[in-house]
């Protein structure tokens, strides 16, 4: 109901001049509408400390100031046109110089924002002000503005327009100001439009909200389920002795001291080339495992592309009296893409590293590195149901040429043996640093044992994305930038590359401005107000804006998409060479403009079993240069489902299943 709201403001402001009916009509859902005038960022209201009283009159360059108007500090909007038009104005707190522009508006795809709920000439070049004084370092200026002063009561009656070029006669009564010399030379007629003449039949697209080259999906195409194909051979090395916890430890309940006081266990996560040179003994597994996976995200490192997934088991496939046992359980894995099969529309080929067994018959020693804590108390309760995993269910953050992130989640799991009914109690989250190691594939090091804890927003969880710096993509300036997941939306934070363990160096997005204070868990500073389950956010080099895509909890089976509507195209720093660019973060525009109605990105089928998909997501970089975040038009989703089948049968119980989608 809301969304069908929203897109009755949106066409009514496809046209400044829709003409005081057009606003008689409108004005009463307007006035609902601004209740709620967050929701899903269309409508932009920026606070402004510039009081009205601090704008000052002085004599212009065309009209000299004379009476009343001279005398007071504000004089009322009414008596700025046409008596005014071409005449000088500052406003004190910035002493910066506007001329008065009468009945002249410019082009939608100047608009800054769809519009801006002012209510007087005043306060609408204040917002104008208060925009600049936020952006004192570069990117979007306000160059001058629009005032529709016969729409005010929380009508769309101030544009703030980021260029000036274009300008043209207004088809309803506006009063402006620019930043630039006089328009008085401009050859289109200057005079004062009474509202009580008629609005043009053709709608004006002047003050509307426009996109250039919005992103529509033109096809895709089902992939089907990818396939496991496990190593056959291991790095023979003695297996660790796991450590024995006082008894006092050993009790079904949630203990954090078992995640943050103990040691990294050295037989979990992969092995890599520090922990066993390849000069040990590389050996044939005496038993290859059928592995059943769930989850599976994950993205392009270090030219790999990297599918990290959640619970990993593996079950026997030769001795027919114990065919199908399972052999060894682990709360995450990893595999990489062999052969780039979805390029060509066909399922993936996903292989496990040598790094990734801890013994002969096919046990894993899992993806994320686990706590000696965890590991002992797993070893000596999961039996019985009760368990400590490591959940990383986002796509990857890359962080330099070779590394990337995940602050992947911490989970408590507790199993009824006879019910089958399991229940997961969310602990926080820990980062992973992730690399691939030339020798035994991609491999994680759990740089922080608990990062975010129980209750409060477990940022990264659901991913992030690179503001890549100056040094451009690969390098160490820069931001991060963190999704934080809310019941009702996303919320945003960020940090320095170099500080991604320190959760003292985050600062949180408020809806108007940064704070170092984390906020709480209630928090409605929302980057997008809407439920989601899954999330990934881009930039688009060829459609020139940010893209998100998420599932949401309605199950519906449906990958949605939205994009970023912004006034002009968007191009990151790293891409041009005039200028100090260093301190331009083009990220920061998903918090400035608003976000495009949600679209349907891609329909996935009914599952054989659970009726629903979940864990889906967007693999970066997997079509090289034909990839939408690399200049092209395509991307690879993907997603698991249930298939009804147990799973140490071929069906593995999880499907993990990948499309191509192209947008142009």
């Amino acid at each position: 109901m809301f969304r069908l709201m929203l897109m009755v403001i949106l066409l009514l402001v496809t046209s400044v001049g829709g003409g005081p009916h057009a606003y008689k009509h409108a004005h009463k859902d307007k006035v609902i509408a601004h209740k709620h005038q967050h929701k899903d960022k269309v409508i932009a209201r920026a606070t402004t400390s510039t009081p009205a009283a601090t704008l000052s009159f002085f004599q212009g360059p065309a009209t000299p100031c004379s009476g009343p108007v001279c005398a007071t500090a504000v004089p009322p909007s009414s008596h700025l046109c046409p008596a005014n038009n071409d005449t000088a104005w500052t406003g004190s707190s910035t002493a910066q110089e506007y001329t008065v522009i009468c009945d002249i508006d410019f082009p939608a795809t100047h608009n800054i924002y769809p519009f801006v709920l002012a209510g007087s000439f005043e306060e609408c070049m204040a917002q104008c002000e208060s925009f600049n004084a936020k952006r004192d370092r570069g990117g979007i200026r306000c160059e001058g503005f629009v005032f529709a002063p016969e729409r005010v009561l929380f009508s769309d009656d101030c544009y703030l327009k980021s260029s000036l070029d274009h300008p043209s006669s207004a088809t309803i009564s506006l009063i402006g100001a620019t930043k630039a010399p006089s328009f008085s030379s401009v050859a289109i007629p200057l005079e004062r439009f009474l509202s009580t003449s008629t609005p043009s039949a053709t709608p004006a697209a002047s003050s509307s909200s426009s996109v250039l080259s919005p992103p529509k999906v033109v096809r895709s195409q089902l992939h089907g389920a990818s396939v496991n194909h496990p190593t056959t051979k291991w790095v023979y090395h003695e297996p660790a002795q796991p450590m024995k916890l006082e008894d006092n430890l050993l009790k079904p309940g949630i203990n954090f001291d078992l995640i943050t006081k103990f040691d990294i266990a050295s037989d979990t996560g992969p092995l890599t080339s520090s922990l066993s040179p390849l000069n040990d003994e590389l050996v044939d597994l005496s038993v290859v495992p059928h592995v059943s996976r769930d989850g599976g995200k994950g993205g392009e490192l270090n030219n790999h592309h990297l599918f990290i997934f959640c619970d990993t088991a593996s079950f026997t496939t030769t001795n027919e009296t114990h065919k199908g046992d399972m052999v060894g359980f682990t709360s995450s894995s990893v595999a990489v893409d062999d052969g780039g099969n979805g390029i060509s529309g066909n399922s993936l080929s996903l292989v496990d590293g040598i790094g990734q067994w801890n013994d002969d018959v096919g046990r894993m020693r899992g993806f994320s590195p686990m706590t000696h804590g965890e590991e002992s108390f797993n070893i000596v309760l999961s039996g019985g149901g009760y368990r400590y995993a490591v959940w990383p269910v986002s796509s990857i953050i890359s962080l330099n040429k070779t590394h990337a992130i995940q602050y992947a989640s911490l989970v408590y799991d507790q199993v009824n043996m006879i019910t089958q009914e399991a229940s997961f109690t969310d602990l926080g989250n820990t980062l992973l640093t992730i690399s691939v190691d030339e020798n035994y594939g991609p491999t994680a090091e759990r740089t922080v044992k608990q990062m975010f804890t129980q209750g409060e927003v477990m940022w990264g969880t659901i991913g992030g994305i690179r503001s890549w710096g100056s040094e451009g993509i690969g390098g160490m300036d820069g931001k991060v930038y963190l999704f934080g997941q809310s019941p009702q939306g996303v919320l945003v934070a960020r940090t320095d590359p170099s500080k991604v363990a320190d959760r003292d160096s985050f600062e949180y997005w408020t809806g108007s401005t940064w704070t170092s204070g984390q906020l709480p868990a209630t928090a409605t500073s929302f980057m997008i107000e809407h439920p989601v389950t899954d999330f990934d956010l881009f930039y688009s080099p060829y459609h020139k804006t940010f893209i998100m895509v998420y599932l949401t909890p309605h199950a519906d089976n449906t990958f949605y998409y939205r994009y970023l509507q912004a006034p002009q195209p968007i191009i990151p720093a790293y891409t041009t060479t005039d200028g100090d660019n260093s301190d331009c973060d083009y990220v920061s525009e998903i918090l400035l403009h608003p976000w495009s109605e949600e679209q349907t990105l891609y329909k996935a089928a009914i599952p054989p079993s659970g009726n629903y998909i979940y864990a889906g997501g967007v693999h970066a970089g997997y079509f090289g240069d034909d990839d939408i975040t690399k200049g092209g038009t395509k991307m690879l989703i993907s997603w698991t489902e249930h298939t009804g089948e147990d799973a140490n049968t071929p069906k593995s119980g999880y499907a993990h299943m990948t499309a191509g989608v192209e947008m142009e």
